[in-house]
Formats: C-alpha cells, structure tokens, sequence
C-alpha cells in the first residue's frame, strides 16, 4: 500500500499561496474555455472537419516547443517573471483570436486557416510553458519542502474545478460569441495580477545550464504513466468535441467534489490500485448510460457525476504517482509530465472527435469506451506493477 494519503487537508495556506491557487483556476478555465470555443469558432469561420481537427492538433504540438527551454529560462531569469510575461501572450493570443472570429470578412479562407494554425501553436506553447513553470517552479519554490506534495495536490484540483467551470462559462455565453472569447482572455488577466502579487525568493541560477535540456520538462522513467494517462482524459477530451449541455459540466464539478470526499474518506486506507481502477470503472459506466440511456433526465444528472468522479479520483492518484516515481530534485519535473499528459490527452480527444467522428456522439461515445477499457487493461495488467518495482519514493 501507498503510505501517501491523497486527501486534502484543511491547513493554514498562506494569503500568496491562495492567490496563486485562484490563478491557475483562472488561467485552466481560459484555455478550457478555448477547448470548446476553438472548433466551434472553426466552424463559424467555414473551416472543415479536418482543417478543425488540425488546429485543435497544433495545439498539442505546442504544448511541446518550449518545453525543453523551461530549466534554462528559469535558471537564466527571474522565473515568475518568465511566466507572467508567457501568461500575458497567451492572453493576447486569445484576444487575437476573437478579434478574428468577430472579423471574418477581412481576410479569404486560406489565411484565416494558416492564422488558426499559428494562434493555436501560440497557444499551446504559452499555456503549456506557463503551466510548468507554475507547477515544476513557482508552486514548489513557495512551500516548505515537507508542504510540497499536498501544494501540488491542491493546485492540481483547482485545475479541475477551474476545467469544470470554464467548459460550463463558454457554453453558456455561446462558444462563437466574443464576449466569451473577452472573458478567457479577462480571467488570465486577473491571474496575471493575482500572481503579481506574490513574491518570490530570489535563487542564485547554477552554472553552465544548457539551454535544452529535460529538466522541468519531461520525465522518461515515466513514459507508462504517461501513455496510460493520456489515454485516459482523451475520453475526456472526445466528451468535449460534442457535448455542449452546460448542465453537464455543471454536474462534472458535482463529481469533483465526490471525488474529494472519496479521497478523503473511502480511500484514506484502501488499497494503491483501489483508486485509479475505481475511476476507469465510474468512467465507463458512465459512458454506457450516455449511450443506452441518455433520453432519460437521470442520466443527465449521474453520468456527468460518474465522469466528473473518475476523472478527479484518476487524476489525484497519477499526480502522486509520477511525484514518487521521479528521483530527487526531479519532482518540478514529474508535474511538467503530468500537465503534458493530461493536455495532450484532452487536445486529441478533441481533434480525434472533431475530424475522424464529425462530432457524432453514438460513434465518439464508443470510441470512448474502447479507451476506457484499454486504459484499465493497460493499467491493471501491466502499469500499476510497474509502477510499484519502479518508484523512488
């Protein structure tokens, strides 16, 4: 068994670190947001099913591009300054984006295709740079180094809550109308100012930092957790491509927050494999119900719950996997790989559901199943056992 308890205290976080909480909920609902109002914009534009899916795919490249600089441009400058200012080009690129949206006539088809293409990559590789320098860099230098774990812990579900949230807001104010657009970029805004407002200690850079390296970036001796990671919220990411009820990803947050709870009491002493086994099952069930039942008005309710616990419940135990699996001074790391899993996954869950199955729910929820149950076999077969020869903590 795992001694890590994964539940949330209640401790007595510091005014900064909540300040820094509250901006990366802000900066996840941002590009949660743009998870739903990108291929919808794409549409409204005139843009194929493949010339969408390859715009929500240059997204997932992005992620990678600036990765490999992350070690050298926190050893080099003033790390929360780095971010700020890649936070501030990522909110700018969405307001490049709605200005676009609202503008169409000004510029033909193939130019506004090749801009999609550009924003998009912009915007992978600014969110994604901007998370692991939050998560591998800022979270860590704030916390006492016995804190460490459970900051991670926490400012990884105020990511969820902030995916929950931001899918929510932008089917609400309408994927394709500006306001929602000026809204996202609004919320990096805010988390631009409140991560202004915390400081930071100084750190002397070591010598002789290469400029590309993986550190802070990807972890290898994680690979399978990754691949199983990613498989997993691709089911998510297919969910994304279709469902534009904002009730369902109201009643996500409810599964979050049974997720929490689960945590903290169902799961305190159950067994490692218990958690992660738990939440592909809730995940597939819930999926099943969509498919064979959803014109009853329950299912609206329990399968967004189901999905909202399996994903939440999924999330938090990776998160402590790939901290124990990483060696020393490799935990900025192990949270770098795991945003990249978890990103990459949802990005091509969404490109697979918006250019192979055309947004057709009967076909994407199949799909969805076959992960699911690929995911449990890799993880029950293979993954945990692995994992359990293989940590370091």
């Amino acid at each position: 068994m795992d001694t890590q308890n994964t539940s949330i205290h209640i401790r007595h976080w510091g005014r900064e670190f909540w300040f820094m909480s509250f901006a990366n909920l802000l900066l996840t609902l941002a590009i949660c947001m743009q998870a739903i109002c990108m291929p919808e914009s794409a549409y409204h534009l005139g843009m194929s099913y493949a010339e969408t899916s390859m715009q929500v795919a240059a997204y997932a490249v992005g992620l990678y591009l600036l990765g490999p600089f992350c070690n050298y441009l926190t050893q080099t400058y003033r790390r929360n300054k780095v971010c700020l200012l890649t936070m501030a080009v990522f909110g700018g690129v969405i307001y490049a984006i709605s200005y676009f949206t609202s503008h169409p006539y000004c510029v033909d088809h193939n130019l506004l295709f090749i801009f999609g293409i550009i924003t998009a990559l912009l915007m992978g590789m600014t969110y994604g740079l901007s998370q692991m320098l939050f998560t591998s860099t800022l979270v860590i230098d704030k916390c006492e180094s016995f804190m460490r774990t459970e900051a991670n812990h926490h400012v990884s579900w105020m990511g969820r809550i902030g995916l929950s949230l931001g899918c929510f807001l932008a089917v609400s104010l309408g994927p394709t109308d500006r306001h929602t657009f000026m809204v996202s970029a609004v919320s990096v805004a805010i988390a631009i100012v409140l991560l202004m407002m915390v400081r930071f200690p100084f750190k002397s850079p070591e010598d002789d930092v290469p400029l590309v390296s993986l550190d802070r970036f990807f972890l290898p001796r994680g690979f399978w957790l990754f691949l199983n990671l990613l498989l997993i919220t691709m089911i998510m990411g297919l969910l994304l491509s279709t469902i534009r009820e904002a009730s369902f990803y109201l009643f996500l947050l409810g599964g979050f927050a049974l997720a929490m709870l689960a945590e903290r009491f169902a799961f305190a002493d159950a067994d490692l494999k218990s958690e992660a086994v738990t939440g592909l099952i809730s995940l597939f069930f819930a999926l099943l119900l969509l498919m064979w039942r959803r014109d009853m008005t329950v299912v609206h309710v329990i399968a967004p719950v189901m999905v909202g616990f399996g994903i939440g419940i999924i999330g938090s135990r990776f998160l402590l996997f790939f901290i124990k699996l990483s060696e020393h001074c490799q935990r900025g790391t192990s949270q770098s790989t795991f945003v990249l899993a978890w990103e990459t996954g949802i990005s091509l869950g969404l490109a697979l559901g918006v250019g192979l199955f055309h947004c057709h729910l009967n076909d994407i929820l199949t799909c969805a199943m076959a992960l699911a149950a690929i995911a449990l076999a890799l993880y029950v077969g293979w993954v945990h056992g692995w994992y359990l020869s293989h940590k370091s903590r």
